[in-house]
């Protein structure tokens, strides 16, 4: 006979955990927000210079702030002038377009990072492949002034946009788990200010033999706006600042992790390339990513000219030591696997990769998946739990970081690029703000 009418087997008795009835709800199973909140998109703000230079996101403190996104559209065929003719852009073109984005959370340091590595940031938050893949689409599918898969077609022929999510310390496109609480801006006294810097739109093409340029011959944004989300109070009683001496609050607000800028050496060799990996910081190290690129893929300065520059190659053959002890191996391409079983994806990303055929641009049979390799330290984790459950690192301040790689093609003409991951949170105190590690 059972020792208790609850028991039904050994499991029940060895395993150290609290009962949970998921039968019926109960006070054990129920949550209750308690601070009832309410959620609009209505905030827009058009850039200033579209086609080139810098531009500014501005919000004045107003509760919470979460998801910011671009949205961007392209002049059609003849608009302006606009000839598209012998032209294409890649896949996630809003991407290229971009230089670096910036932000500063009230009187907080500013940090600036890539739209490589924001590109990258991305893929990486995505909880799967058809939505990683989905969110790249949306930042500008694949056009071509003469698309050879649609007879000559000209996919310039009608308005084309795009929609890039700008993924910031505070925010994730990964709504299933990852998301975080909404940053708190009424405890700031200054805006948060996002600074976007813009390549020049006309660079950011491909072109075929018959173009007269390398560049189009018209800048091609005719509009573009930044778009965010706010959440705020049903009753503004139950702000912090209204409960509280807002001069006496102190309030810690979890990243989900916090991306270094990203770092890049060129390789002298095709095989056997001794990296000393730098640019760390005081602070847990979660993870390393670490990508490649190809010098021709952003090369040529008279067209014909193949513009790939988003696309990705994972090194290979990889090594990765601290201090001489090796914590990371990848050989003939395991660490996807790796990847994959770890973080419900593998470490890809379906992309558009252009190549010319007598003269005419055509895009790589089969499709391109761009790699990267991405080194973890720290112990995986239920994304539900990633902003609230703190998941050590490795401290590698004043470390010895050695990578050994060989590149993709085992040719020399690469560039190696690195983006460090770290355990991070906003403090919020007497109206400012600033990063903890």
């Amino acid at each position: 006979m059972s020792m208790n009418s609850n028991v039904s087997s050994v499991q029940d008795v060895i395993r150290d955990g609290e009962k949970m009835d998921i039968y019926y709800y109960s006070k054990q199973n129920l949550f209750i927000q308690s601070r009832p909140t309410v959620r609009n998109n209505k905030f827009f703000q058009a850039l200033t210079s579209p086609n080139s230079g810098t531009n500014q996101f501005i919000f004045s403190p107003d509760q919470g702030l979460t998801d910011l996104i671009l949205v961007v559209s392209l002049l059609k065929q003849g608009e302006s002038g606009a000839d598209f003719t012998n032209y294409a852009l890649n896949r996630g073109w809003m991407y290229s377009l971009i230089q670096n984005v910036a932000v500063r959370y009230g009187g907080s340091s500013q940090y600036f990072w890539s739209s490589q590595q924001i590109a990258l940031q991305n893929a990486v938050d995505m909880p799967d492949a058809p939505t990683r893949d989905t969110l790249w689409k949306l930042a500008g599918d694949a056009l071509m002034g003469t698309n050879p898969l649609k007879s000559g077609a000209n996919d310039f022929a009608k308005t084309r946009y795009g929609y890039m999510y700008i993924n910031l310390p505070h925010n994730t496109p990964n709504g299933d788990g990852l998301k975080m609480a909404p940053l708190p801006s009424e405890l700031l006294r200054q805006p948060i200010l996002v600074q976007l810097n813009l390549n020049d739109s006309r660079t950011i093409f491909s072109s075929n033999s018959a173009a007269s340029s390398v560049n189009m011959n018209v800048p091609v944004v005719s509009n573009a706006f930044f778009q965010c989300v706010q959440v705020r109070m049903n009753d503004s009683s139950n702000l912090l600042t209204n409960e509280e001496d807002p001069n006496k609050i102190t309030y810690v607000y979890p990243l989900k992790y916090f991306a270094q800028q990203q770092v890049s050496q060129r390789l002298d060799s095709g095989v056997g390339n001794q990296v000393n990996i730098t640019g760390f910081r005081n602070g847990s190290v979660r993870t390393i990513l670490l990508w490649m690129q190809k010098d021709e893929d952003t090369a040529g300065l008279s067209a014909p000219r193949l513009f790939n520059d988003n696309n990705w190659y994972a090194p290979v053959n990889t090594t990765l030591s601290i201090n001489g002890e090796i914590f990371d191996v990848s050989k003939f391409g395991s660490s996807q696997l790796l990847n994959l079983v770890n973080n419900k994806q593998a470490s890809e990303q379906v992309m558009t990769q252009y190549k010319l055929d007598a003269g005419a641009l055509s895009p790589v049979v089969g499709g391109f998946t761009g790699t990267y390799l991405k080194v973890d330290f720290s112990q995986h984790s239920d994304p539900v739990t990633s902003s609230n459950l703190l998941v050590g690192g490795k401290s590698i301040t004043n470390s010895i970081v050695n990578f050994q790689c060989d590149t993709p093609d085992g040719e020399a003409g690469w560039r190696l690029y690195w983006v460090s991951l770290y355990n991070s949170s906003l403090i919020f105190s007497q109206g400012n703000c600033e990063y903890s590690f």
